[in-house]
């Protein structure tokens, strides 16, 4: 209970706010300035006044939607999503129904078929937005079609499997005039129109800047899409009289160097810890861009073939991103597309209950999910100077990097049994491992993502076990091979990994598609996409719909190596490895530099191609490099050259074949 008799006011229950007409209003943000302000009593009186609101007016009308559907049992469930927030769930009659809803939010519309199973079908004849119908061949993406596998299927009313039809957009609920009357000094605060309430705090909404974070008249603010991504009851809020300048309390401002919170460090984690303001330094959690909206992506069938390597500041609505503060949720987008048609989706961290221990030269993981439990120990190597905490390398099945010159620096050397998470024996190795015991054989995800969840968790357990003498928050990957492919994804994936270094990786690592069929096609022994999908079980099945069209995949893997940035990347490749594709690394890497370039830190990102050596055996001569990635990206302390692109090949980049688009200077 709030007290408001310091504003002769009367008491207010911060568990019932309401916003009802007549009714007095208190933001979240309102009391979390108590909270911070505490201390300060004049500081506390002034920020109340300046967030506590009375509203005259009437509330948002809503929006209606009405969908008309039918299962083929009768037991079917089916929810109604809207900008990622669940509003409703149905169980169909197998009669054509209407099943309406109205609701506070916008974004994008789906239809999400949840309970599949034998004899379990629906059928969505249209929907109802505010009156306009949007047929079934409206829709933009069918997940749940089939055709001779789930998600394979192009337009159809029917969902065979479990999955969403997309039906586009909606924007926010129109509203009636309502006015809002500060309790307070009116020269203070003035009404601002609608704003993105995020996680309690009040931003201005980005009028121009449609995805991810912007950076908007010299204040912080959050483009509708992103702001609708949120759960109930956040969002776009109406009528507001908090002040979207930047000199407002209850707005925080971005600008590099300020003291306040800014919204990046409220998508930058899924806790209040962060203080995040810079979208270039490392985000500290799992996932920045899990608080992004990112749209419904098309079916195979809907995709559209594209020679180029594909423009990574293009956003999914067709705009280029305008600003560094936009990457956050760009990346968002790329990381799903990379996992929708090529990794498989990794589970949400909260779906899982880490725990672990410590004991002399290892860490024992033990994590449980979905009602079952597994246990798995990571054997570590400590150095033997500097002091713990240790900043520490994860040898995705140990590293083939010079582990003892890691060590004479400090850093100690962690081995990461992937294979125990993901068999990758061979093809038939599909569903086999302790990931597939939590989350069932046939689970999306292949053993790439299989082993990113993995590490995930062990850097759960890290920050968890002080006794392992691992600093959590200092962390590399490394791996060598296919291992190599495996450390590119767990870089890519988690975003508390400082420092990626993938070796001799090839295709399905630091190669790209288009650059590797290429290769194929001028005479060279490089394996393709068309080769690898047979081999092992590295990506989900769906992926070889692929094989002989990697053209039409909306993505590549310079954009894969750019999941990294802004944080360290260095590719380590062979020059005399011609199936990996050494063309191809050495191309991609290049064109994937271009990201770091557009953000401004070219030198966070390395390419090293040497020969004269047998696979998976480092060079000394690319010792120099890894070292000075380590000490800076690590250790923090070096200042060596990390601008390093090189090859000892008669290698170049075809930039006209390859880039058809401009490298922004993204402020």
């Amino acid at each position: 209970m709030i007290r408001a008799a310091l504003l002769n006011l009367p008491s207010v229950d911060a568990d019932h706010l309401s916003s009802d007409k007549n009714k007095m209003e208190i933001t979240p943000m309102s009391i979390q300035q108590v909270v911070v302000l505490f201390k300060n009593p004049l500081s506390l009186f002034i920020s109340f006044l300046l967030t506590l609101t009375v509203s005259t007016g009437a509330c948002a009308q809503g929006n209606s939607i009405e969908v008309r559907m039918q299962g083929t049992a009768g037991s079917e469930s089916v929810s109604l999503q809207v900008g990622g927030t669940t509003v409703n769930t149905w169980t169909l009659s197998t009669s054509m129904a209407s099943y309406t809803a109205t609701i506070n939010l916008s974004g994008e519309i789906r239809v999400v078929f949840t309970n599949d199973a034998s004899g379990r079908d629906v059928r969505v004849d249209y929907i109802s937005v505010n009156g306009s119908t949007r047929q079934a061949e409206d829709q933009q993406t069918n997940t749940g079609s089939y055709n001779g596998g789930c998600g394979l299927g192009s337009y159809s009313e029917w969902m065979y499997c479990g999955g969403y039809i997309s039906f586009g957009t909606v924007g926010a609920p129109a509203s009636s005039s309502a006015t809002s009357v500060s309790s307070t000094a009116s020269s203070a605060c003035v009404s601002t129109g609608q704003q993105c309430n995020w996680y309690g705090t009040n931003y201005p909404l980005c009028v121009t800047t449609q995805s991810g974070w912007g950076w908007e008249n010299q204040q912080s603010c959050i483009s509708r899409t992103t702001c609708n991504s949120q759960p109930s009851p956040y969002g776009i809020v109406g009528n507001s009289t908090c002040p979207s300048s930047a000199s407002s309390s209850s707005v925080a401002s971005s600008q590099p160097g300020s003291s306040s919170v800014a919204p990046s460090s409220s998508v930058a984690s899924s806790s209040s810890s962060s203080s995040q303001s810079d979208p270039l330094e490392p985000a500290g959690v799992e996932n920045s861009g899990a608080g992004c909206f990112v749209p419904g992506l098309p079916s195979y069938a809907n995709l559209t073939a594209n020679a180029a390597l594909p423009d990574p500041f293009r956003s999914l609505d067709g705009s280029r991103i305008g600003s560094r503060y936009d990457w956050t949720c760009r990346r968002a987008e790329v990381s799903k597309q990379a996992q929708f048609y090529e990794l498989g989706e990794k589970p949400d961290p909260s779906t899982a209950n880490v725990t672990a221990s410590a004991s002399g030269s290892s860490i024992t993981v033990n994590v449980q999910a979905n009602g079952q439990s597994i246990s798995f120990n990571a054997s570590i190597q400590l150095p033997t100077t500097g002091s713990a905490p240790y900043p520490a390398v994860i040898g995705i099945g140990g590293s083939n990097l010079n582990n003892s010159a890691l060590l004479s620096r400090g850093v100690a050397v962690i081995n990461f049994p992937n294979n125990d998470i993901a068999e990758q024996t061979n093809g038939s190795s599909r569903g086999r491992g302790k990931f597939y015991t939590l989350y069932g054989s046939n689970h999306g995800a292949g053993a790439m993502t299989a082993w990113a969840w993995g590490v995930s968790r062990l850097i759960d357990a890290l920050e968890k076990t002080p006794g392992a003498n691992i600093d959590a928050e200092r962390l590399g990957v490394t791996g060598c091979s296919r291992n190599g492919k495996g450390a590119l994804i767990v870089g890519a994936l988690d975003e508390r990994i400082l420092l990626t270094i993938p070796q001799e990786s090839g295709s399905g690592g630091s190669a790209a598609w288009r650059v590797s069929d290429a290769q194929r096609s001028a005479g060279q022994n490089v394996q393709t996409l068309s080769q690898i999908v047979t081999e092992n079980v590295w990506f989900r099945s769906s992926f070889s719909q692929f094989s002989s069209t990697a053209t039409r995949l909306p993505f590549d893997h310079h954009q894969v190596m750019g999941l990294v940035a802004p944080r360290a990347l260095l590719v380590i490749e062979n020059t005399d490895m011609e199936w990996l594709g050494n063309v191809s690394t050495y191309t991609a890497s290049v064109v994937a530099r271009e990201i770091w370039t557009g953000l401004g830190i070219a030198d966070r990102m390395g390419v090293s191609q040497v020969g004269g050596h047998q696979h998976c055996s480092f060079p000394s001569s690319q010792q120099p490099e890894v070292n000075a990635f380590v000490d800076k990206f690590l250790i923090g302390t070096g200042n060596g050259n990390t601008n390093v692109v090189r090859t000892d090949g008669n290698f170049s980049v075809d930039r006209a074949r390859w880039i058809n688009w401009t490298t922004p200077n993204l402020q």
